[in-house]
């Protein structure tokens, strides 16, 4: 096991800054060495940069991957849990359908000049803004034992109020 423990909300967020980290210095990588290729036709280093990038994408990938089953499967209700993973697949394939569109347009009209930096920066920028709403999950289950944690304190005020009224109506 990667982890010791069960993953967080924390450990989404931390993988997600990860792949944002990779992908976004992979593009810049890539950038250079693409403006290299086009000055000397040397596609060395274009594909090293390329495959050493992916490789490392794929490890970050997967255990980006692995978190977020765990977590769906964690944050559904275990009523519904099936309905809770199908939604999230049905989503995913959405997000990846939507991403091969953008990213076959910005690849049409940016290749010749930028060959697929300007693909990885645009990528980056997804995984920052999933970084930034992976901050704010929380699961129901959470919300409830918060909830509950503030029921003895919300009824507690009550009373104090009531009784404050009680003393402001003998005077």
């Amino acid at each position: 096991r990667v982890f010791h423990r069960n993953p967080t909300r924390k450990d989404v967020v931390f993988t997600a800054l990860f792949n944002f980290l990779e992908i976004l210095v992979l593009g810049i990588g890539f950038y250079f060495s693409y403006l290299n290729f086009l000055a000397t036709s040397d596609q060395t280093v274009v594909t090293t940069v390329l495959l050493v990038g992916i490789f490392i994408f794929a490890a970050l990938f997967a255990v980006s991957s692995a978190v977020h089953s765990f977590l769906i499967v964690n944050y559904s209700d275990h009523d519904k849990i099936s309905m809770d993973v199908g939604f999230y697949y049905m989503s995913n394939a959405g997000g990846r359908m939507v991403g091969t569109l953008i990213s076959g347009f910005i690849y049409t009209y940016t290749v010749d000049e930028f060959g697929i930096s300007v693909n990885l920066f645009v990528s980056a920028g997804f995984l920052l803004l999933s970084t930034l709403i992976s901050r704010y999950l929380t699961s129901e289950k959470r919300k409830e034992a918060e909830k509950k944690e503030q029921q003895p304190v919300e009824e507690a005020n009550q009373v104090e109020e009531e009784e404050e009224a009680r003393r402001m109506a003998v005077v």
